[in-house]
Order: C-alpha cells, then sequence, then structure tokens
C-alpha cells in the first residue's frame, strides 16, 4: 500500500517505516493499558485513569474493529458536539485506511469494504438528548468523557438500546473518563469500587447478569509517548490533580467539592462506645436535633446531631429511607434505634431529643398530592409521631459553606453506622456546580434503587446550615472533670422559639434577627 494522506499520519516503526511484516501498521497500542484494553471482550467496560493513556484512541480503535462485522451498528458519542470534532479528525486520519467511508448528512461511518458494518457519531449531555437515540437499536456503544454526565440514567437508558436480531454480533458498551468532573461518584460506584472488591478482575452484575470491568489508565506507566514538557506542566498544579492526572487515581479528590472527604471517610469516623455517657445516655447538656430531607422516589434522609461543649458536632445516624409513605417514614424515625451491642442486646435507642427540632426542606410544609384526600402536610404528619418538623435554611451556597466550614475546624464527627457511612461516601463524591461554583452540582438518585444523589447531604446542610448554640454545661459536672470547661453564668444561651413567625430562615418569617448574643459555628 502505498502513501496517502492516511498513511503519512500513521505511527511508524523505530526505523520510520509504516509497514510491519509486510502489512500497514495503522495503530500499535501501547504496552499495559492500551493493550489490556483492546483485548477485553467484557459487555460493559470502563476505561478510567489518567489524562493522558490514550483512552479514545481506544474506543476509536475498538468500535472500528467492530465494525469489521456485518451487522454492527456502533455509536460513538461524546457530551457536545464540539467535543465530538476532535474525535472525528482522529477517525479521518485511520477510518480511511481501513475502508470506512464517512457520510457528512448523516454523520456516520460505513465499511462496506471490509464488511459492511457502520458507526454513527453523536452526542448528548442529559437525557433530554439522548432520548433522539433511545427509540433504536445498536451492537455497540463508546461514551468518551462519559465523566461529563453528572446522572447515570442516561448511561442505563442507552445500555437498554443494545440489541440486535443477529446473534452473531457480540453487543458491547465502552466508556471512558478521568477523576474528578459531574459524574465521579457514580461512576466511581459503578465501576471504580466494584474493581476493587474484585481485584480488577471483571464481575458479574448481579441485576443484569451482565460482565462489567474496569480498566485503569495511568499516565506515569501506560503513555512512553507523552513529551517531557507534559511532565513539567503537571509540577505546578495542586498534589491531588496531579495524583489524578498521572495515576488515574479516583480518591485523590480532583474536582469534588469536598476534597476533605474524599477518600478519607474513615478519619471521620468514631465508634459509638467512645462517646461520654452518664448514668447509660448521652450527656443531657448536650445540645440535640435533627434534620429531614423528603423523598419518595428519590430517598427520603433524617440525619441525628449531637454538639458537645468544645463545639464539636456529632452526627448520631442518617437513616434512609426508599419508597416509604409519610406515616411509615415517621414510625421509623422516631423509633430508630442503634444497632444491638453487647450492653444494648435490643439496640440503643437515639436520643428523643434530637426529635423536638427536625429543620426540613419546604416541601415538607405543603399539602401534597399524595395527601389530597386528606388535608396533611408532611409536617402534620411527622408531628403526631413525635417528629417536631421545623424550615431549614435551604440557602445552598451559604449551607455549603458552613459544612465546609465544620469539616475544615476538625469540628464534625460521624458515629460508625452504615447510614453514616453512606452519607460521607455520598459527601465526598459531591463536585461543584459548574454554574454556581460555591455549591455542589445537583444530583438525583436512581429512582428505581434509591442509590446515589445527593439527599443525604442535602439534609446534612439543612441540619448545620441553622444556627445552633453553645451547650450549657452545668457546674457540678464540670467539677467532675467530665467536660473540658464549666459553665459561667453568661455562657448559658437563650434559645429562641423556633416557629415560622421566629425564623429568619421561614418563608414569610416576620423577625429576622434574634434576640441577644448567639455563639455558633459557620
Amino acid at each position: 500500500m502505498g502513501e496517502t494522506k492516511a498513511t503519512r499520519a500513521l505511527p511508524r516503526d523505530e526505523k520510520g517505516r509504516p509497514l510491519l511484516d509486510g502489512a500497514v501498521v495503522l495503530w500499535r497500542p501501547h504496552p499495559g493499558f492500551q493493550t489490556e484494553a483492546i483485548q477485553d471482550g467484557c459487555d460493559d467496560t470502563f476505561f478510567g485513569g489518567a489524562a493522558g493513556p490514550g483512552k479514545t484512541d481506544v474506543l476509536i480503535v475498538k468500535m472500528a474493529r467492530a465494525a469489521q462485522h456485518k451487522s454492527c451498528r456502533g455509536l460513538f458519542l461524546r457530551t457536545s458536539f464540539t467535543d465530538l470534532r476532535d474525535v472525528m479528525d482522529r477517525m479521518m486520519v485511520l477510518y480511511p485506511a481501513l475502508g470506512g467511508v464517512y457520510s457528512p448528512s448523516q454523520r456516520r461511518w460505513t465499511f462496506e469494504a471490509v464488511g459492511g458494518g457502520t458507526v454513527e457519531l453523536g452526542y448528548g449531555k442529559n437525557l433530554a438528548q439522548i432520548a433522539r437515540y433511545l427509540g433504536r437499536q445498536f451492537t455497540h456503544i463508546a461514551f468518551d468523557e462519559i465523566g461529563l454526565l453528572a446522572d447515570e440514567v442516561p448511561w442505563q437508558l442507552l445500555l437498554t438500546r443494545l440489541r440486535s436480531p443477529d446473534a452473531s454480533v457480540p453487543l458491547r458498551a465502552w466508556s471512558s473518563a478521568n477523576p474528578g468532573g459531574a459524574g465521579h461518584a457514580w461512576l466511581k460506584a459503578r465501576y471504580v469500587s466494584p474493581s476493587i472488591r474484585t481485584h480488577g478482575k471483571p464481575w458479574r452484575d448481579p441485576e443484569t447478569a451482565l460482565v462489567r470491568n474496569y480498566v485503569r489508565g495511568r499516565a506515569d506507566k501506560d503513555n512512553p509517548s507523552l513529551p517531557a514538557s507534559y511532565w513539567e506542566r503537571l509540577k505546578g498544579l495542586p498534589p491531588a490533580m496531579v495524583k489524578a492526572m498521572r495515576e488515574g487515581d479516583w480518591d485523590a479528590g480532583l474536582g469534588m467539592f469536598y476534597p476533605e472527604v474524599q477518600g478519607q471517610i474513615a478519619s471521620f469516623l468514631v465508634p459509638r462506645e467512645t462517646l461520654p455517657r452518664e448514668q447509660g445516655r448521652l450527656p443531657a447538656w448536650w445540645e440535640y436535633w435533627g434534620s429531614y430531607d423528603w423523598g419518595f422516589r428519590h430517598p427520603s434522609v433524617a440525619i441525628w446531631y449531637a454538639r458537645d461543649e468544645t463545639g464539636c458536632v456529632y452526627v448520631l445516624d442518617a437513616l434512609y429511607q426508599h419508597r416509604a409513605a409519610d406515616i411509615d417514614q415517621a414510625v421509623a424515625i422516631a423509633g430508630r434505634r442503634w444497632r444491638p451491642t453487647e450492653a444494648y442486646p435490643d439496640g440503643e435507642l437515639l436520643p428523643t431529643e434530637c426529635l423536638q427540632r427536625v429543620y426540613a426542606g419546604s416541601d415538607a410544609f405543603f399539602v401534597r398530592q399524595a395527601h389530597a384526600t386528606v388535608p396533611d402536610t408532611v409536617q402534620d404528619v411527622f408531628n403526631r409521631s413525635g417528629v417536631g418538623l421545623e424550615r431549614a435554611n435551604l440557602d445552598r451556597v451559604t449551607g455549603s459553606a458552613t459544612v465546609r466550614r465544620q469539616i475544615m475546624s476538625g469540628g464534625l464527627k460521624f458515629v460508625d453506622t452504615i447510614g453514616c457511612r453512606r452519607l460521607l461516601s455520598e459527601l465526598g463524591g459531591l463536585v461543584p456546580d459548574p454554574n454556581t461554583p460555591e455549591a455542589p452540582l445537583k444530583v438525583d438518585a436512581n429512582p428505581d434503587t434509591g442509590m446515589g444523589g445527593d439527599d443525604g447531604p442535602d439534609s446534612l446542610r439543612y441540619g448545620l446550615a441553622t444556627p445552633l448554640y453553645v451547650p450549657y454545661v452545668p457546674k457540678e459536672e464540670a467539677k467532675k472533670g467530665n467536660v473540658t470547661r464549666g459553665a459561667d453564668d453568661d455562657d448559658f444561651l437563650d434559645r429562641p422559639q423556633h416557629t415560622p413567625d421566629h425564623d429568619p430562615f421561614a418563608v414569610g418569617g416576620g423577625d429576622t434577627t434574634w434576640n441577644g448574643t448567639v455563639t455558633g459555628f459557620g
């Protein structure tokens, strides 16, 4: 085969020749990541990791190989048409030499000379744009830089389009992304974390029975073609960013809204047994309260809090409930117990004081359609179960800043429970909203499973963004040496009544100031 515009741009051997053993070398994978990725044959594979190991090239080549089958109907996606142009340029170098013919009007490659398969180019960054492909059938779907999708649902729906009347063609889904970005949390949960549990081996998804795989790329080991200037430019970046870009570390915190939490969950956890006790109960002088984020299709989340005399806030537990009626949610919250222990074989009831002030979002105070036959709000239902809902500060920027300050001060601890671990995992997976960087990007949970989303962090924000007070420590307790300081007369703070008429955060609240000096965090 003679020199053409396509072959002149192809990789050469060490002597600059495009030939190897008499054949044209159109593309040769680097040892390591690219070789492993090309050899992968799983149903649903994610190529994730560092910036620079050649993930996009892998997707382009795998799609070209698939198009050698006459029944291949491939779909190659990016989130925008602008981003798709880079892919188109690379395909223009490789695909014509493989027999591909491009149709600009259809934005599709056809490989008639070698089999007849097709590869269509498309784009979409949300469900509305992805919907244009949901009425069609594809045998292979590749989504490059899928980490720009904040929600997993569009990818899940795309995978339902993998079908073919020809049983001889394998159905495959491939995707790629770097750590960080809007989709960091769901990609890590779907691919990275399961791969860690299987020690890097493919695994079978129990719900779909499809075999998934995660192939990690490292720029520092898997791409010898990167110039020295690439590494020089990295030296000026923050350490977390360098770690993510060089090694593809999904725990480095790159692009996370709360990088202090990402990958550091254990450092925030405290065993329940280490909490101080007075006659078997948490100290009576601590401050207790709760928060609640209503949900049905997405989970509702109730959180219990306590604050000690040093200002440290303890998240005692978090309860997630999915597709539960309001009354069932209220009953479960009112009767919530910690797991049984030797000292508490029936489980220890969480402090009921937390339920006297539970800060909730505005939807808990409106008459809901679900209660059309009974004019009750969620607040009404909860009040009858002994759970007092009050309006929370709903400002996302203010609340997020308060959470961050509490984290940075070291004054936020989570009791080691299943709910608190899930809450921390969601908190660490949040990314900044590109339109409002001071607040995290809104992410919806999976309506079928209730997993994912930011409902837990929303509830935490409600609980921490509302004014709190220094707990009153009785002098007799200070004398026992059980606390770090005693209480003077000036330490006691009268707590104003939290009612819509005297709540600066209530919608339509009248009084916008507090009487006296309020000492609180944030």
